[in-house]
């Protein structure tokens, strides 16, 4: 989840929440990610996201630049639009998972805007009972969750919503097992090892030249050894160090492979 900086709204207009779905859905896309729920609110949004190759702070990045830089220059404001970091929430086992598919869908409800979460046009929840259907919403992904089949898959997330709007009550979150933080990910391969296939497979080396150099093969080889060094779990700034660049420039050839 993110919400906005000391507070301040986020949304302000139907067209804000159409275009932040829009970016999601083509961030997903680019990263190969699934969204599996989702549910932007005035002031904060929570997402719940199934990673693949691209790690999740890429994808929260993407996402929270493009929509910030929108948003300001639509709204006339300048300065960070978020609050901090993200907060990401690792799902451990499959009961926590259907405990944050709720939680998303009821967080309207919660936060007083609508009395039930079909009320609320934002979220994923009329995306999973139907009619409504986006390619935003990896909905079989989704569905798989709760049953074999689809039909039973709606039935046993109407049944696990009404049984929390009977109980429900403002300590809702409290509900909520928070998992301890999850490790950083392992790095798969050294620099050396990384550039070292390049080099056998291209017949080229990376490093024999200088940061500067701007032939196109060089400049392909440092953008196919940036997004590997970054998969493998390597920072912006040794992967800059090793190929005799800006940090600047790391970022840069990333983006443009995203």
């Amino acid at each position: 989840m993110a919400r906005g900086n000391g507070g301040r709204l986020i949304f302000k207009s139907d067209d804000d929440y159409l275009f932040f779905l829009g970016i999601l859905a083509e961030v997903a896309r680019k990263t190969r990610c699934s969204i599996l729920a989702f549910c932007p609110m005035p002031d904060h949004f929570h997402l719940l996201v199934k990673v693949s190759d691209i790690p999740l702070s890429d994808i929260m990045s993407r996402l929270l630049s493009r929509y910030a830089k929108r948003f300001n220059a639509v709204h006339r404001r300048r300065g960070h639009l978020f609050q901090s970091r993200y907060k990401p929430k690792l799902c451990m086992n499959q009961t926590y998972l259907l405990t944050l598919l709720v939680y998303i869908h009821m967080n309207p409800v919660k936060e007083g805007l609508v009395s039930a979460p079909g009320d609320w046009p934002w979220s994923s929840h009329k995306q999973i009972l139907g009619p409504v259907h986006s390619s935003l919403l990896a909905l079989d992904e989704t569905l798989a969750l709760l049953a074999d089949d689809p039909e039973s898959a709606r039935r046993r997330y109407a049944a696990l919503l009404e049984e929390k709007l009977d109980g429900f009550a403002p300590t809702f979150e409290a509900d909520l097992e928070i998992p301890p933080p999850s490790p950083p990910p392992p790095v798969l391969a050294t620099l050396d090892e990384i550039a070292t296939e390049l080099w056998r497979r291209a017949g080229t080396s990376i490093r024999a030249l200088p940061g500067t150099n701007r032939c196109p093969k060089i400049s392909r080889l440092r953008r196919e050894f940036t997004q590997l060094a970054s998969d493998a779990g390597h920072a912006n700034s040794a992967i800059a160090a090793f190929l005799g660049i800006h940090p600047t420039a790391v970022g840069q050839y990333l983006r443009s492979l995203g």
